[in-house]
């Protein structure tokens, strides 16, 4: 699905079938580079589903949902910035101006150490990428699972030192803005806060 319906969003902005073919590949190269075991196709796959269910759709969220992580560098702290970069260099010139920007915002609140203001529209894109804290215990898991893989150059201290700084971050919420993810609410906090146990003994799923 991910592959066709991507084709399909640089199509309906009048990508050229050239134009469309090159940024299909650099995407596809982008997250099915080795080390990526959760910012991948799936995590798109299931974001855009989300997107789909949840709010019915919109082009600029789904935009933003398509090169959110086109880079994703475990070493750099400017993954959100480097991707809205990219997207300003490959994507944005095929674009009207303002819908550009749109994208563009949307793509860098999901920095975490950002998080969305009062805009709807930032409000859904953070709560579709954040959308795996709340699913069940065997989900989340393999979640945590993947994350730790993405980092196992970390040693086990230093990622449960790092890891539980973020949850602890997350967990001063509140986690998610929109009401149908604030039903969620709930169980995205439990699976945090058992992780967060976990990493506090010492204790990683890898």
């Amino acid at each position: 699905m991910s592959i066709e319906r991507l084709e399909k969003w640089l199509n309906d902005r009048g990508f050229s079938p050239e134009l469309r073919e090159e940024r299909l590949d650099q995407v596809i190269g982008a997250y099915g580079a080795p080390g990526r075991h959760y910012h991948n196709f799936d995590h798109l796959r299931s974001s855009v589903k989300c997107l789909d269910r949840s709010f019915g759709g919109d082009w600029r969220i789904e935009g933003a949902v398509w090169f959110h992580d086109v880079v994703y560098d475990v070493h750099a702290s400017d993954n959100e910035l480097r991707s809205a970069e990219w997207f300003d260099a490959h994507i944005a010139p095929q674009l009207p101006r303002d819908e550009a920007w749109v994208i563009r915002n949307l793509i860098l609140v999901t920095d975490i150490r950002r998080g969305p203001g009062k805009d709807p529209l930032e409000q859904r894109m953070v709560d579709i990428d954040l959308a795996i804290l709340s699913e069940g215990r065997s989900r989340y898991d393999d979640y945590r699972r993947q994350i730790r893989r993405e980092y196992a150059h970390v040693s086990a201290a230093d990622f449960c030192e790092g890891r539980g700084r973020i949850l602890e971050q997350c967990l001063r919420g509140p986690i998610y803005r929109t009401p149908v993810f604030q039903a969620r609410e709930a169980m995205a906090c439990w699976n945090l806060r058992r992780e967060l146990r976990d990493l506090e003994h010492g204790m990683i799923l890898d």
